[in-house]
């Protein structure tokens, strides 16, 4: 059962109301103070309960969004069933309520040729667009938009950009670590 049904009504009358405008009820919701509530992983003593919407939990996405999502980011067609195959079959929980990276999840995502090939700079990929952008600031900033839909915060771009310039050689390499940095981190792998 909905834990607020007067808001769902809301909701409802609402999006009625403006001719199910479907982008204006999106841009509502993602908005709203509660939905940019910090997360919270559920460890904390102190926490406020889940009914008083003061907090996120974090929830883990599973195999399948996992791979529709890293597809996404990289600009890559989601008619991969080979990836979804390799990804789903290491991430198997549907819909779990925590996360406990298995050993054979953390190698996948570490040391995968699956990933290393969907981060090459192919021709129309996210990661060819974001070479193609030549002030190194500015590729940290796209790269985190793209990954994580959201701006880096002054430390992750300090030390980011020192990365790409401490790389400058190889360019590609640089982008192709930051970008698999960012899928890889439990910032991308949690639904909030």
């Amino acid at each position: 059962a909905p834990a607020h049904p007067e808001l769902l009504d809301w909701l409802a009358e609402d999006f009625r109301g403006h001719h199910y405008d479907i982008r204006r009820l999106v841009r509502g919701i993602v908005l709203s103070r509660a939905w940019q509530r910090a997360a919270w992983t559920g460890e904390a003593k102190d926490a406020p309960a889940a009914e008083m919407f003061a907090a996120m939990p974090e929830i883990p996405m599973t195999g399948e969004s996992l791979g529709r999502s890293i597809l996404t980011a990289l600009g890559r067609p989601l008619e991969n069933d080979a990836f979804f195959r390799e990804l789903t079959s290491r991430f198997t929980d549907v819909l779990p309520r925590e996360y406990f990276a298995t050993t054979q999840q953390a190698m996948f995502m570490t040391n995968s040729p699956s990933m290393a090939e969907l981060l090459k700079p192919a021709e129309g990929t996210a990661v060819a667009r974001l070479l193609a952008i030549a002030d190194p600031a500015e590729r940290v900033k796209e790269s985190f938009l793209r990954a994580l839909g959201r701006l880096p915060d002054p430390e992750e771009s300090e030390r980011s950009v020192a990365f790409l310039e401490a790389r400058k050689a190889e360019p590609a390499a640089a982008l192709q670590q930051l970008l698999w940095a960012l899928l890889t981190g439990p910032e991308f792998s949690m639904v909030r």
